[in-house]
């Protein structure tokens, strides 16, 4: 029976430190989404070109018109890092 104790508190105790482990893990993934969230300063709209190819702001970024094939975020949209 000792045995059979001591084995089980052996896995109490590991499974405690993943526990632990992976609470630290989360945590981290928390502050990394709180980093990432774009809060405005006040209220308002954000307004951004949609030009022609000639529109030099349309030139820059390589892309016509809106909607999400064309590169340009959608409303509501979720962004991503290093989008093109």
């Amino acid at each position: 029976m000792p045995v059979r104790l001591a084995q089980a508190q052996a896995r109490l105790s590991d499974a405690n430190e993943h526990v632990v482990e992976e609470t630290s893990t989360v945590n981290w993934f928390e502050e990394l989404v709180a980093k990432c969230t774009i809060r405005a300063r006040a209220p308002g709209l954000v307004i951004y070109r949609t030009g022609t190819s000639s529109d030099a702001y349309t030139a820059l970024r390589g892309r016509e018109g809106g909607g999400t094939s064309s590169g340009i975020i959608a409303p509501g949209e979720k962004v991503y890092q290093a989008r093109p």
